[in-house]
């Protein structure tokens, strides 16, 4: 498959647009200046994260990751519990993550294009594709996924820096001084 086509699929699930369009909209809202810590912070967690769920994979390889390295470290009923909650998590993320794209694509054709679609009939055209993609294949799947990627990573790249980040904290604010009374 090709290392290029596996970073996309772990590109994908993190979703950098929906990250983009809503996480960093609540960072700035609340953190404000302090947002690029905010992000290398979370950035350094998800990295250790990431590392740590490597060296499991290097010790422990399995299809089953959750599952494997918790009834490994925590033993049977752990890693049972881990499953199931695994099992249900897929089961809500994939139909949650095409609800809101559909919702989100119906919305943006009304806007842009002036053409209103249903956001269930979306919804329907979302799933027909990514059952046919997965038909056709991990190749073919992982190569729409990769352009995808791309393209997502390309917009996120391309957007000018928010004005919300750029604002002075009221702290720095020069307080105002009212006007001199007139004469």
């Amino acid at each position: 498959m090709g290392s290029a086509r596996t970073i996309a699929f772990g590109t994908s699930i993190v979703a950098p647009s929906a990250s983009a369009a809503t996480v960093l909209v609540l960072v700035v809202a609340y953190a404000r200046f302090a947002s690029p810590l905010v992000v290398l912070i979370t950035f350094a967690g998800s990295l250790c994260c990431a590392l740590s769920i490597g060296l499991f994979a290097g010790r422990l390889p399995s299809a089953g990751w959750a599952y494997t390295y918790n009834s490994r470290g925590l033993g049977p009923a752990a890693g049972f519990l881990t499953g199931w909650m695994m099992i249900f998590a897929y089961a809500l993320f994939v139909p949650a993550g095409v609800g809101l794209t559909s919702a989100f694509g119906s919305q943006l054709l009304a806007s842009t294009l002036h053409v209103t679609i249903a956001p269930w009939a979306l919804f329907v055209v979302v799933e027909t594709v990514a059952v046919f993609l997965a038909y056709l294949g991990i190749t073919t799947s992982a190569s729409v996924d990769l352009l995808l990627v791309a393209e997502e990573v390309a917009v996120i790249a391309a957007l000018p820096p928010s004005p919300a980040s750029r604002r002075r904290p009221r702290w720095a604010r020069r307080p105002r001084t009212p006007a001199a009374p007139s004469r």
